[in-house]
């Protein structure tokens, strides 16, 4: 271990060394899937300070969602329901209802499917 402590030294003896002060900056653990959906939902401070929206790129036929819903690019090929405390990411949508309490990501639901939690 010695020898390569040396080889290292003596390999960066010459390299300058710089340093900066970071300005002040926040962690955010999302950790389990309730607290996942607790903050993008129901966190309205976590949600302003990352300037998450609660409609972002969604397209096609109408989404009745939840205000209590975050949908993200999303695309529906026909009338979807998504209840609240949802998130639904880069998902096609066919005419479904998404449940409460459900997180949907690159996912395709396909006409007339329910999205129920698991529990």
């Amino acid at each position: 271990m010695t020898a390569t402590r040396r080889s290292l030294f003596d390999a960066l003896r010459a390299v300058p060394l710089h340093a900066i002060v970071l300005n002040a900056s926040v962690f955010y653990h999302l950790g389990t899937f309730a607290e996942y959906l607790r903050h993008l939902t129901a966190d309205t401070a976590f949600r302003r300070e990352l300037a998450i929206a609660p409609r972002t790129a969604v397209a096609g036929a109408a989404i009745d969602a939840s205000p209590a819903a975050v949908l993200m690019a999303v695309r529906a090929a026909g009338p979807a329901v998504v209840d609240s405390t949802t998130v639904v990411e880069y998902t096609h949508l066919g005419r479904c209802r998404v449940g409460a309490g459900s997180v949907l990501r690159c996912v395709r639901v396909h006409a007339n499917e329910a999205v129920q939690q698991v529990p």
